[in-house]
């Protein structure tokens, strides 16, 4: 019997965002300090009343198994703000708590999807979606942004790769790597494909409150005829700055649900007890701390628009939410991993190649300015001097 990997991975990469995360690490060890922009990871800590509600969790022992879609009192909550925020009516048993966008991701591919199927995949996209896709069993089809457009998704180009093999097509908005935000008339474009050609929705809402200059995110499930067939993918971890305590959720129809909990209830059980409650206060608590978030990510997004637009031959693609820029770095007549490599080298600033996110990636490398803006200061100062000694 060989003890050979499993063929299922075949192709599958470990991340580019760790990979450079990573690297950093290293260079650290050995005294070279990288500032690095490459993680998507906000730099506020959890806010206050959000983490006094786990330790009191903790003080309560509430430090058992929880129900397997999670508790009531975070599903109910989770509802409440689905219908007053995102105008979809979803009830708490519609709903289970996850570890992580990613579980919830692997979730709904998990339980829909299986060998022969496609999945179109709106790319650029999270490293993780072709993955997760393929570990499924499941073939991914990208469906490009138009980069001639600013990254806007055209529909055409989405129509023109659905095949009666597609059962699933997925996307993120806002969208990371790009920051895309998907308007409501292109969502009704979406949704008719889907509804005409009775394919799900998976719709990865992660960044939803993190948007600019009077940009509404829009979710799809709450069109006609949608939410029978979305499932839409949230997460603590960028709204509330919970990156470390792993936790997301997962809604659906009722129809749909039975399926879902299966997965689920195979894969984890369930999710953290002390993160849930910690995440019901995050829910139902002050949202100040939200807006102060946005506001400190909007003042960063402006002073990297104003600063790239002085510093040829790179260009800033302006996103419309999320915390990331997408850089252009094609006049530099390098590929995009050469330029994460030569900005590492010598300006000592870490960012993630484009082509990690998708084939319409390659030309671009994404930063992130999830950073104090003292150290996005110092980064662009260092990357002008690097492009300085490059040009002589």
């Amino acid at each position: 019997m060989s003890m050979g990997e499993a063929n299922r991975l075949k192709g599958i990469k470990l991340s580019a965002i760790r990979a450079v995360a990573q690297w950093v690490e290293d260079l650290a060890k050995e005294g070279k300090q990288v500032i690095d922009l490459s993680l998507g990871r906000p730099d506020f800590d959890t806010p206050y009343h959000i983490k006094e509600a786990a330790k009191k969790a903790l003080d309560a022992g509430k430090v058992h198994y929880t129900n397997n879609y999670g508790i009531i009192e975070l599903r109910t909550a989770l509802a409440e703000k689905l219908h007053r925020e995102n105008e979809v009516p979803y009830r708490p048993e519609e709903i289970i708590v996850t570890i992580g966008a990613i579980e919830a991701l692997t979730v709904a591919l998990m339980a829909f999807v299986e060998s022969g199927d496609e999945v179109v995949i709106v790319e650029p996209c999270f490293v993780n979606y072709t993955a997760i896709v393929r570990l499924c069993g499941g073939t991914p089809i990208f469906v490009s942004l138009a980069v001639e457009a600013g990254f806007s998704l055209l529909p055409s180009r989405l129509l023109e790769k659905i095949s009666p093999r597609t059962k699933v097509i997925m996307f993120a908005t806002p969208n990371n790597p790009t920051g895309t935000v998907i308007p409501k008339d292109v969502l009704s474009e979406i949704a008719k494909i889907a509804i005409d050609h009775n394919i799900l929705v998976i719709s990865d809402e992660v960044y939803e409150k993190i948007v600019y200059d009077g940009v509404k995110h829009v979710s799809i499930a709450a069109l006609p005829g949608m939410k029978e067939r979305t499932l839409t993918c949230n997460a603590f971890s960028k709204t509330y700055s919970m990156t470390g305590w792993r936790l997301g959720y997962l809604a659906a129809d009722q129809g749909l649900m039975s399926s879902l909990i299966k997965v689920h209830q195979n894969l984890v059980t369930s999710a953290n007890s002390i993160a849930q409650w910690a995440a019901l206060a995050a829910v139902t608590g002050p949202q100040r701390c939200v807006e102060e978030m946005v506001e400190a990510f909007a003042q960063r997004r402006k002073f990297l628009m104003e600063a790239f637009n002085d510093l040829s031959p790179l260009r800033l693609i302006k996103p419309e939410g999320a915390f990331y820029g997408f850089l252009d770095i094609r006049q530099l007549k390098m590929t995009s991993i050469e330029a994460v490599e030569f900005f590492i080298k010598n300006a000592g600033v870490a960012m993630v190649p484009g082509d990690a996110f998708g084939p319409s990636g390659e030309g671009y490398i994404r930063l992130s300015f999830a950073n104090s803006i003292d150290r996005l200061k110092e980064a662009v100062e260092k990357v002008r001097t690097a492009l300085m000694h490059r040009s002589t």
